[in-house]
């Protein structure tokens, strides 16, 4: 019998923390705000109600963020 581990995190959206579930060019604007204030995070494959969803394909997602 195979268990799924749905996995549970404490995340919630903050000055320095921004959850995105998938990737858009407008995360770009959040980079230029925490440039701006000091510093932050930006994880994606999170939704804004803190759900971990994924990332379907990690090669794709880091190729899209360098371009």
């Amino acid at each position: 019998m195979i268990m799924e581990k749905k996995m549970t995190y404490d995340l919630i959206e903050k000055k320095t923390l921004e959850l995105k579930q998938a990737f858009s060019p407008s995360f770009l604007k959040t980079v230029s705000a925490f440039a701006n204030y000091s510093d932050g995070e930006i994880i994606f494959g999170v939704s804004d109600d803190g759900n971990v969803v994924g990332v379907d394909n990690m090669m794709e997602l880091k190729l899209k963020i360098e371009q």
